[in-house]
């Protein structure tokens, strides 16, 4: 149904990168040097289809669907342009101050994913109009506006059409997508739920305790061998050495600075995060025209984000596999999919050293304590099919037309986590904080973000620290019952709610899960005492499940992806009593609790 609060910032929220699209092309293989060629043949037909589209669509259309559809920016933009597509572009020298990934080669356009039997998906990524572009006020709501329109034109009249072969490749379009952001912040997906707080003094680790048939499940002696890849923010090197120098009582930081060397292996350069992304600030608070992150954005950079998660799965692995920590996130949380769609396909290569799954491989298990920034249902509707959603007559009679359509803006995202899925991959991702939404029902949290709702993913929702109480920022861990085999919850702490609409909440001091931080100071000012703090969001209740899942698999690394969620969650609980006793999250609870 349509969103019923009316939100004030509308006309400032950045889903997705303005003028940019992802074209997700299915095709026999292509040679490597043969993709550049490919690339130019696809925007050469499709910039011919799009001209002849912006004819054909003048004149007033006259139901709200067509309404809907009607590429009217674009055509002010560039009817009678013979190249709406080009070549996308990002910078390729790094920042002054960044960390020395000058190995990475700059990403290109094109991101192929191979299917076996000579087939490969191509994800191409487009920029429209040509010039430099950035995220300025003047143009960011023609950028927006022309990537729905065009999102939704191709969608409707090219993904079927017949297209000229390439030579003898015969290719066709898959689907057509906004390139998304992918973010770890509260209002979008992932985490953090609130700003972390201080812990003073500090413990010098953090033992998690686990219960009954986890317990002896856990202990049972690895027989395989298991990598966890963290993908999220990372801090330099340099910073994580001067922490572990500054507070050697704190164990677990030691531990992480000896064990898991920073952005290794790097897979996305640093200039990636470039101008495109300059104004994309996390949504820590609901109003975003003032208050502290408006005024002091500096002061909530969160590169530890990612140190954090990675420190939550190395002590519970404690030694049972390897971990990696791979920045696809700038140092605020922010990111796209072209960049984390480069490191996805370049992840099984370069850390089990071959694209095709392997006999006697590792195991590998992805961590995404975030998602791309994909609205909450009701406030997709609105934004993408306005005049349908405000005329429930026609909602109801195009419920498969509008629900087809919807489903189609995340199919890049789809196809990448497909691909890591048939390479027998496990990713455990976070279901989002989106449950205090001034447009959200109290106590019926929305349904959980992409990745997480995918059902080859093992989403992980957040508890209380009693694990029988949602955390109140939690979305949802299922759509509605459970399926099989489902998603999860774990402890992941609550919030204290700042009670203004421009100031972010802080994780409650005395329920918030235990980690690792590097920073001098916290975001927000508060100085980094002992190393260690609290933070809550579905981020950290995330890894808490991917470190149970790589310790599980590691005894019994002959089960595939799926079956190891369904393993997972057989040691879960139902919450409470009731009628409905996994409500209001719809999953069960992992039981595991921290200090």
């Amino acid at each position: 149904m349509p969103a019923t609060y009316a939100d004030p910032n509308e006309e400032h929220v950045v889903n997705y990168v303005p003028d940019e699209i992802s074209v997700v092309v299915v095709a026999s293989d292509v040679d490597d040097a043969e993709v550049p060629r490919f690339y130019e043949h696809v925007r050469s037909r499709l910039n011919r289809q799009i001209l002849t589209l912006l004819k054909q669509s003048e004149g007033e259309p006259e139901s709200p669907l067509e309404r809907d559809f009607a590429p009217v920016v674009l055509r002010e933009r560039f009817l009678g342009d013979r190249a709406v597509l080009q070549a996308l572009r990002r910078p390729t020298r790094r920042r002054t101050g960044d960390d020395d990934d000058d190995q990475v080669p700059p990403l290109t356009p094109s991101v192929r994913f191979g299917r076996g039997s000579g087939k490969a998906s191509h994800h191409m990524y487009f920029q429209l109009g040509r010039g430099e572009r950035r995220i300025d006020p003047d143009r960011l709501r023609a950028g927006l506006q022309s990537v729905r329109e065009l999102t939704l034109l191709l969608n409707r009249f090219v993904s079927s059409v017949s297209q000229d072969p390439f030579g003898k490749v015969a290719w066709s379009i898959k689907v057509v997508a906004p390139n998304w952001l992918t973010v770890a912040y509260q209002f979008a997906c992932g985490s953090p739920a609130g700003l972390p707080v201080p812990v003073d003094p500090g413990p010098r680790s953090v033992p998690s305790r686990f219960k009954g048939a986890l317990a002896e499940a856990l202990n049972e002696l690895p027989v395989g061998e298991v990598i966890v890849a963290v993908l999220d923010t990372c801090p330099s090197q340099a910073s994580v050495d001067k922490a572990a120098a500054r507070f050697t009582a704190n164990g677990l930081l030691g531990a992480v600075q000896r064990d898991v060397k920073m952005n290794a292996p790097a897979l996305v350069p640093a200039a990636a995060y470039g101008a495109h992304l300059e104004g994309c600030l996390p949504r820590l608070q609901w109003e975003v025209r003032s208050g502290p992150l408006h005024d002091r954005p500096n002061e909530f950079a969160m590169p530890d984000h990612g140190l954090f998660v990675a420190g939550v799965v190395h002590q519970i692995l404690e030694g049972c596999g390897r971990l990696h920590l791979i920045r696809v996130l700038n140092d605020f949380g922010i990111g796209d999919v072209f960049a984390i769609s480069h490191a996805m396909a370049a992840l099984p290569r370069a850390l089990l050293g071959s694209d095709e799954p392997r006999d006697g491989d590792p195991r590998l298990v992805v961590n995404l304590s975030l998602g791309i920034d994909l609205p909450i249902p009701a406030r997709l509707l609105e934004r993408w099919l306005p005049h349908v959603s405000a005329d429930p007559d026609v909602l109801r009679d195009r419920l498969p037309d509008v629900a087809a359509t919807l489903e189609q803006l995340h199919g890049n995202l789809a196809d990448v986590v497909e691909w890591l899925t048939e390479r027998g991959v496990l990713t455990v991702a976070a279901t989002g904080n989106d449950a205090l939404r001034p447009d959200v029902v109290p106590g019926e949290p929305p349904p959980p973000r992409f990745p997480a709702r995918y059902d080859d993913v093992l989403g992980v929702a957040a508890t209380r620290r009693d694990l029988q109480t949602a955390a109140d920022y939690s979305n949802r861990g299922e759509l509605a019952a459970a399926a099989w085999p489902g998603d999860i919850a774990s402890f992941g702490g609550n919030i204290v709610p700042s009670g203004a609409a421009d100031q972010p909440g802080t994780t409650d001091p005395a329920d918030g899960v235990l980690g690792i931080f590097s920073a001098e100071r916290l975001p927000g000012g508060a100085p980094n005492t002992s190393g260690w703090v609290r933070w809550g969001g579905t981020s950290f209740s995330t890894p808490i499940v991917a470190a149970i899942a790589a310790r599980l698999w590691a005894t019994r690394p002959t089960l595939e992806a799926m079956d190891v969620i369904a393993w997972v969650r057989s040691f879960a609980q139902h919450p409470h009593g009731g009628a409905d006793p996994d409500a209001p999250l719809e999953v069960p609870v992992l039981p595991v609790s921290m200090p």
